[in-house]
């Protein structure tokens, strides 16, 4: 807010002193606010007018009467000034409420990714104990918590119980993964190799994922679908490949030297350099700035992460796991980008194309979830848009993210 005063007219019609003249317009702030530019501007404004008045061959009414209209006018700017700097901080304070809200939206998408896990785990611990012990009477607890208890939970990546898991795809690439289950079921026999199997689920592009209880067992199942008369023409099983995690670090100002980025977080946080790569950076809604993502190693993850906020020279930025599953904006669908997309460009809204979401009219449907729906028989809520961080498909490929991510 600026504050500005403005002489009284008694004042202003003597002539202005030797040192208004040469203070008139001097700015003393090194990076002075435009407010004070215009408080500083217009009082030399005044000094100029007040000096010519006194050479003027006019009466003092007359003067009077000049200078009570120019303080009228630099009275209703001050106010209209003081308003927009009223306005600015508003903008600056929403724009700052709207990170955290992007932020709260992130979180609760981990949440229900991380609760789509425990529900998948725990019903594999069902079907376990049932199977040692089929009799009716045997009961598994649930542990249930508070959504306060789960953010509580999400701060840091858990080390991850190591997981014995093979992918397995067909070929030909048009083979379905129906049929990719059945031909395993009729060439091979588990327990011909003393193997234990845990899962078997069916995956996109017509793959099988076989996860077994060793490592010992996982390479018997491997070596024989590879080494297999009967199947390998027909499959190739391979090891999931694990992508390094990310980092997102918020709103960096524009002008910090892209060189000295990762050299500076190193030495002020005690990080090691050569455990982080610098990604690209994505645009903030704070002029500006930008937020840049990082790929780390999981030491370094884990230490960004469990400082929450990093020191980079004389700001002190947050910093978030970054997890954003691959997606098209012109499909709308996962995997794809858009450059690439042979796809008939998508309403994000109800699914359908041949128009945009500004145009549409209809209710909404994610044309993800009407996807699974179709390809795995499943009656997944379809009644929400594309975009939405609650979407079933979309906590499905978060949690498919992460399980692709090497945390240990």
């Amino acid at each position: 807010m600026m504050e500005a005063s403005i002489p009284d007219i008694d004042t202003m019609l003597n002539s202005p002193s030797k040192e208004e003249l040469n203070n008139a317009i001097k700015i003393v702030s090194t990076h002075p606010s435009p407010f004070e530019e215009l408080s500083l501007r217009t009082m030399a404004a005044m000094t100029k007018i007040r000096t010519t008045l006194s050479r003027a061959k006019v009466t003092t009414s007359n003067k009077r009467g000049v200078l009570e209209g120019a303080t009228a006018l630099l009275a209703l700017l001050y106010e209209q000034a003081n308003e927009i700097g009223t306005l600015n901080a508003k903008v600056a304070l929403l724009v700052a409420k709207s990170m955290e809200f992007e932020d709260l939206k992130e979180q609760c998408s981990l949440l229900k990714a991380e609760k789509a896990s425990l529900l998948e785990e725990k019903a594999s611990l069902v079907q376990a104990a049932n199977r040692k012990n089929p009799s009716p009477s045997v009961q598994v607890q649930s542990t249930k918590g508070t959504f306060a208890d789960q953010v509580k939970k999400w701060t840091l990546p858990k080390k991850q119980k190591p997981k014995f898991v093979s992918l397995i795809y067909p070929k030909d690439g048009e083979t379905s993964s129906e049929e990719v289950k059945s031909q395993l079921y009729s060439s091979i026999a588990p327990s011909k190799f003393n193997i234990n199997v845990k899962n078997v689920k069916k995956l996109q592009n017509g793959g099988v994922d076989v996860e077994c209880s060793t490592e010992d067992q996982l390479q018997k199942i491997m070596s024989e679908i590879n080494t297999n008369k009967d199947l390998q023409e027909k499959l190739e099983a391979k090891r999931p490949a694990l992508k390094l995690p990310k980092v997102i670090i918020y709103d960096v100002d524009v002008s910090f030297p892209k060189e000295n980025l990762l050299q500076t977080i190193s030495q002020q946080n005690e990080v090691d350099i050569k455990q982080m790569k610098l990604l690209f950076q994505i645009k903030s809604k704070t002029k500006d700035k930008f937020h840049w993502v990082l790929e780390t190693e999981p030491e370094a993850l884990r230490k960004l992460l469990k400082a929450r906020k990093i020191a980079l020279e004389w700001t002190r930025l947050t910093v978030r796991e970054f997890l954003r599953p691959t997606k098209c904006y012109k499909c709308c669908r996962y995997g794809p980008i858009s450059t690439n997309c042979k796809e008939e460009e998508t309403c994000p809204r109800c699914g359908n194309t041949g128009h945009k979401r500004a145009d549409c009219d209809k209710e909404e449907k994610c044309v993800n979830c009407t996807d699974l729906n179709k390809k795995f028989q499943l009656t997944i809520d379809t009644s929400h848009d594309s975009t939405d961080p609650n979407c079933e498909s979309h906590i499905r490929e978060m949690k498919q993210l992460r399980n692709r991510t090497r945390y240990v």
